[in-house]
């Protein structure tokens, strides 16, 4: 819970942060990055959502994905390091003499994390750190909506392989509900993460329930 407030007071002392994932972006540094500069932009914040690399073209289907730059310019008041584990998965950004003397906030699920930002906010009992961005959601006062939750979402299904991993818990199905029932629709093209759910699929849409009571996800293919 400090963790948590303390992140929270710098996002929201922040007015231009600049947020940024790891070299080599997966589907949750992608989804954390747009959700969580989304949620600043409902705000009124100005963030900046930056990558040394291009982000995979296999999730443009992201609202947003085309937002995020390999070349951060401009003055920022504050550094947001996401899904990284330590100062060097930053690449190239972390070194900008715009970044220099920054407060740092560490955002990350990974055991490995070196705990290198002023406000670390780490847990590695959860499976995303789509999943720990949720839960500045309502800290920040910002509620969830469609958009918000296909970020999130998408963090979370790469990082479980399709719910499939053995961290998988009822509260990881429970972490998207919306009023004990959600339905995501989320557009898949190409994916070639492997999961399961999307092994047949080149282009589909996805629509992925769950239910309260049922912690799998009930998948359907719309043609």
């Amino acid at each position: 819970p400090q963790a948590l407030n303390r992140s929270r007071d710098l996002l929201l002392g922040s007015a231009s942060p600049l947020l940024v994932i790891h070299v080599a972006p997966d589907g949750d540094a992608v989804g954390s990055l747009l959700g969580l500069g989304w949620m600043l932009r409902a705000l009124g914040r100005d963030p900046t959502l930056s990558c040394q690399d291009a982000l995979p073209q296999q999730l443009d289907f992201l609202p947003g994905f085309g937002e995020a730059t390999t070349e951060p310019a401009g003055r920022f008041d504050l550094l947001v390091a996401l899904d990284c584990s330590d100062p060097q998965r930053l690449g190239a950004i972390g070194g900008l003499p715009a970044v220099e003397g920054l407060p740092l906030l560490n955002v990350d699920h990974h055991a490995t994390n070196l705990l290198f930002g002023t406000v670390n906010l780490v847990d590695t009992q959860v499976v995303s750190t789509t999943h720990i961005v949720y839960h500045l959601l309502p800290l920040l006062g910002v509620g969830l909506d469609e958009r918000i939750a296909t970020w999130l979402l998408t963090g979370l299904v790469t990082d479980t392989r399709g719910f499939r991993t053995s961290n998988v818990t009822p509260d990881v199905a429970s972490f998207i509900l919306r009023r004990e029932r959600a339905a995501i629709t989320v557009i898949v093209e190409g994916l070639s993460t492997g999961l399961a759910v999307f092994q047949s699929v080149r282009t589909a849409r996805v629509i992925v329930c769950f239910d309260s009571g049922n912690m799998l996800p009930v998948v359907q293919h719309i043609k």
